[in-house]
């Protein structure tokens, strides 16, 4: 009894120390689990409701062979209300540029939350920063910072 007590606390210790990760009891290769890793999303809300839902992949994570000259993220964005008017921030600073993309782009397979009601873009920064928070700004409101860091 003294014996099996010894080994079935051996076994579970050394089965505590085997290599599990987040990702072990899914059916994902390598890219679609950075694509799970480098991906967030945030609300905008007041008075208790949800006014803006946005979703990033952080994508130079992701393809870190086309070495990137801008921090890229692919971002699906749904406002409540017709606004026209937000910005997407990284540590305070405005975007260089963001364009609008369609099912044609070779980023659109990457998300997931595929729908008729979101805008996905493509917006991209100055390569400045090795901790990246990312942000969204609508009529003076903003998300709470989405937290990448360069790998």
């Amino acid at each position: 009894m003294k014996y099996l007590l010894i080994t079935s606390l051996f076994l579970i210790l050394l089965n505590g120390c085997s290599y599990k990760n987040a990702y072990t009891s899914f059916d994902m290769n390598e890219t679609q689990q950075l694509i799970e890793s480098n991906t967030q999303s945030s609300k905008i809300e007041s008075n208790n409701s949800v006014n803006a839902i946005f979703t990033a992949i952080y994508l130079n994570n992701i393809y870190k062979d086309k070495k990137m000259q801008n921090d890229v993220f692919l971002v699906s964005l749904y406002i409540k209300e017709k606004i026209n008017h937000y910005k997407f921030k990284v540590n305070g600073l405005s975007m260089k540029s963001m364009n609008i993309i369609d099912n044609k782009n070779i980023y659109f397979p990457l998300i997931k939350n595929e729908n008729s009601w979101n805008k996905n873009y493509i917006v991209k920064f100055d390569n400045r920063f090795q901790d990246i928070n990312l942000t969204l700004n609508i009529n003076g409101v903003s998300s709470v910072a989405l937290n990448y860091f360069r790998e």
